[in-house]
């Protein structure tokens, strides 16, 4: 599934890319998407996992270039989804 997004914002402020950054990877989560994957600006990282974790989701590094990063998100079965197996 390809969750990416390419478009020119009006404001181009860097807490404008990287809030609507995260807020991508928030809305692919909260539909519950099983893993997908993106490339991501480091200074995002932190929050995303932050975000991963609240959304119950693992955060695979896979690759990093200068300012960076390749990201894979996997989702985490919960006990109750884990039992119904």
């Amino acid at each position: 599934m390809n969750l990416s997004l390419i478009c020119e914002f009006k404001d181009q402020s860097p807490s404008f890319a990287l809030g609507f950054e995260a807020g991508t990877v928030f809305e692919a989560m909260n539909l519950r998407v099983p893993s997908f994957d993106g490339t991501y600006h480091y200074a995002s990282v932190d929050q995303l996992i932050a975000i991963a974790q609240s959304m119950n989701y693992r955060v695979v590094p896979l690759s990093k270039t200068e300012g960076w990063c390749e990201l894979r998100f996997e989702r985490l079965l919960t006990e109750e989804e884990s039992d119904r197996d």
